[in-house]
């Protein structure tokens, strides 16, 4: 599907997941579409990183890496001081605020990587023309392993960042 798609599609579905969520009432309704902003939000994550491997060379990855790794945690440390602002204003302003930023940061993407040649593989190795077949992900025991528990690890993680809060107040 490729890095970029998948990084504006899950961005455009993240704002639409949240301003669902702001008009959810039932708690049935409001886990189901936590779950599915969740999963949206979270492919983000490793289609941006192929992306920013594609894009730099192997010899600045660790740089590249560890900036992304910065600007996440500024957008931790930052990220809270203002939806608790916002709060103090109204909740819906927290949740289309949000939205309008995820989908601001999508046009974003569309408006600055319009020609994504560079992260076409067959153009960055023009000598390898035949695709490496890769076995199924579905059959490695030890991958999905890791997914399950990777899976119950964020959603604890994301209860102490959504719930957690509300619940305190």
């Amino acid at each position: 599907f490729g890095p970029l798609r998948t990084q504006f599609l899950g961005l455009v579905l993240t704002a639409g997941s949240i301003v669902l969520l702001s008009a959810m009432q039932a708690p049935a309704s409001i886990v189901a579409a936590v779950i599915l902003m969740s999963i949206f939000a979270g492919s983000l994550h490793p289609s941006n990183a192929a992306a920013l491997a594609a894009v730099s060379p192997p010899s600045l990855h660790v740089r590249v890496f560890g900036l992304r790794r910065l600007s996440m945690n500024l957008g931790m440390s930052i990220g809270p001081a203002v939806g608790g602002l916002l709060v103090t204003y109204s909740y819906q302003w927290l949740f289309f605020i949000e939205a309008s930023v995820c989908f601001m940061a999508a046009v974003l993407l569309q408006v600055l990587f319009r020609h994504p040649q560079h992260l076409n593989s067959k153009e960055r190795n023009p000598t390898e023309n035949q695709p490496i077949p890769s076995p199924s992900p579905y059959r490695d025991s030890a991958f999905l392993v890791l997914v399950i528990l990777t899976t119950l690890l964020v959603t604890v993680l994301c209860q102490l960042f959504g719930a957690y809060p509300l619940t305190l107040t």
